[in-house]
């Protein structure tokens, strides 16, 4: 049950963080977005051919995956800390971790999909590449996030100090 609660945990942080606005260079969701694209780009060195063909596909895929980040946010927003879930009541934890394991089975549904579409527009390398730059997109991330929050308490630390 620890286990789960940290991943809950840990998915709120993540999940919570695409809609947050930030004051000016923001972490909101546009600005992730174009971060993300711009990563995968790099790493996967697309010819232009290639381009033509993945970028649409992979903005369909991100549609598709927005949609259930969506659907699943109710319970990110604010509501990540475990002395909170530790304050619910059985069933309602009960139900987030249902909630949170059909939000990841349909995340693996649409990855199988897409990479079957992938396969259509990529060499399989290329495919391979692209699923971990994914990974390692979402570790800078989530890296720069926690570094940010940081900064955050510290700056607030100190204006509550003077």
């Amino acid at each position: 049950m620890k286990k789960i609660l940290i991943l809950l945990v840990f998915s709120f942080l993540t999940g919570g963080a695409f809609a947050q606005p930030r004051k000016g260079k923001g972490y909101n969701k546009e600005r992730i977005e174009k971060l993300r694209s711009k990563f995968i780009g790099e790493k996967l060195e697309l010819n232009k051919d290639e381009a033509d063909k993945f970028w649409p596909i992979y903005n369909q895929y991100r549609v598709e995956l927005d949609a259930i980040q969506d659907a699943h946010d109710d319970f990110h927003h604010s509501k990540t800390s475990i002395d909170h879930i530790k304050s619910l009541s059985e069933e309602k934890a009960k139900r987030c971790v249902e909630n949170q394991m059909e939000k990841e089975r349909k995340h693996v549904e649409i990855r199988q999909k897409y990479f079957k579409e992938f396969k259509k527009a990529l060499p399989i390398k290329k495919v391979a590449i692209f699923f971990q730059a994914e990974i390692e997109f979402r570790k800078k991330l989530f890296k720069r996030l926690s570094k940010r929050r940081k900064e955050d308490k510290r700056s607030q630390k100190n204006k509550h100090s003077e």
